[in-house]
């Protein structure tokens, strides 16, 4: 069977002209009008200026992942590097001695507790001199802190499925992260370190979907862990700790092109990014309620629609994120995510809330964080700022590494024998399994 080239064209630029049409339908749909209207009330885009040049550092993670039914292993890269206030570059190694990028391999399982399962996690590092974990010995105490953590909670069948599982896995490949960024900052503080930005979102998972799979157990907790941190140096810490997403959902990146254009139309659009206007937000809690009110949206869909603008991310220790779209150069859209101790926009009873006292503090906030990224940037198409890009290198699992991981778990497995176990796992971890058997 063979294909003309005009052929699959014609057949992709059908398929394409349908999924535009389908942005133009779902777009008249009266809820997507009330989520547009009150996402262009809520956010008031501004001009980058002028701005004094301040230290700033940036963390990412690589990882890749071997996932079996029973457990999960996740070796992971995490680095950071902090950028001067002359828009050098300088790595961990230089200023605190430490490795500059740190080795850990997560390993999550579950084990049967009376009707439920309850989590099983194993951290290792080969590393001798870390900024997460000093020694190899300071991976398997936390493992045991964590483990006695996990052990706390009741029960749950969820937990037992492979799907779950996976999610767990990710969840505390993230906390990782986001330990490592706030040892970085309480490490550099006193160098005139301003804030750390994240690659990636800061809504983590038993934030969104199925908060209460372990109990009254959240993300907060298992970072007071990893950093060794009690909630409260945590949570002062994580206040300087920036989320910048590179991807984001389409809806999203419409939305946010829609509120450019409103303010600045097609000339102006970059070097923006956005505040909370106060008078817009107060509009939108009355238009929410209103609905409410009037039975035009049921909780559920208002609930969805506060979530655009903040979300509870840990429901035990009261955090939040609060979210905002910029652009640098009109075409891409980024998402800036800072945590709040409280939302600017809630729901309690019944009834939409403005919590009006942090927003001038949020705003002034954001200004900073943003000026302070985008002072030098990757002179690349999206414009983030300069670090960002530079830290993805360093911490990249290329494929030797994936392989060498591959190598050492075939090497390692026969040491252990020879039964029906290890020829499974072998065939697991082959190579091969990657491809559909049959083929090369």
């Amino acid at each position: 069977m063979s294909f003309h080239l005009n052929n699959i064209l014609d057949a992709l630029e059908g398929l394409l002209r349908d999924l535009r049409d389908e942005y133009i339908v779902s777009a008249k749909d009266p809820v997507a009008a009330i989520r547009r209207r009150v996402y262009n009330r809520f956010y008031k885009p501004v001009k980058l200026s002028e701005y004094p040049r301040k230290p700033i550092g940036f963390v990412d993670a690589g990882f890749t992942s071997y996932q079996l039914d029973v457990a999960n292993i996740i070796p992971l890269q995490v680095a950071g590097i902090m950028r001067s206030e002359d828009g050098r570059l300088y790595s961990l190694r230089q200023l605190l001695g430490v490795e500059p990028v740190e080795l850990v391999i997560v390993y999550t399982s579950r084990r049967r507790a009376g009707n439920g399962y309850r989590v099983v996690a194993r951290i290792r590092s080969p590393v001798s001199k870390g900024l997460l974990f000093e020694t190899r010995y300071d991976a398997e105490r936390i493992s045991r802190e964590l483990n006695k953590l996990f052990s706390s909670a009741p029960p749950s069948p969820r937990i037992g499925g492979a799907k779950a599982l996976r999610r767990i896995s990710k969840y505390l490949e993230g906390l990782i992260e986001l330990a490592y960024a706030v040892k970085m900052y309480s490490g550099l503080r006193e160098n005139g370190l301003e804030y750390v930005v994240l690659d990636g979102s800061l809504i983590r998972w038993f934030s969104v979907r199925e908060p209460r799979i372990l109990g009254k157990i959240d993300g907060l907790h298992i970072a007071s862990i990893l950093t060794g941190y009690d909630v409260k140096s945590l949570k002062k810490n994580m206040a300087r700790i920036i989320g910048l997403s590179k991807t984001t959902s389409s809806t999203r990146i419409i939305r946010s092109q829609d509120l450019f254009r409103q303010y600045y139309g097609e000339e102006e659009l970059c070097n923006l990014y956005s505040i909370i206007d106060e008078d817009g937000a107060e509009e939108v809690v009355e238009i929410l309620n209103k609905y409410l009110k009037e039975g035009g949206l049921g909780a559920s869909e208002v609930l969805e629609i506060i979530k655009m603008f903040n979300r509870i991310v840990y429901p035990y220790n009261n955090v939040f994120v609060v979210r905002f779209p910029l652009t640098m150069d009109g075409k891409h859209v980024f998402t800036l995510d800072i945590y709040s101790e409280a939302p600017v926009i809630g729901y309690r009873r019944g009834s939409v809330y403005f919590y009006k006292d942090i927003v001038p503090h949020i705003n002034s906030f954001v200004s900073d964080v943003v000026h302070t990224m985008y002072v030098y940037r990757t002179r690349i198409s999206s414009e983030p700022p300069y670090g960002f890009m530079e830290v993805d290198s360093l911490v990249r699992m290329r494929g030797e590494l994936d392989k060498f991981f591959t190598d050492a778990v075939l090497a390692l497995l026969p040491r252990l024998g020879d039964d029906k176990v290890i020829r499974i796992l072998e065939q697991v971890f082959s190579p091969t399994t990657r491809m559909r058997y049959g083929y090369r």
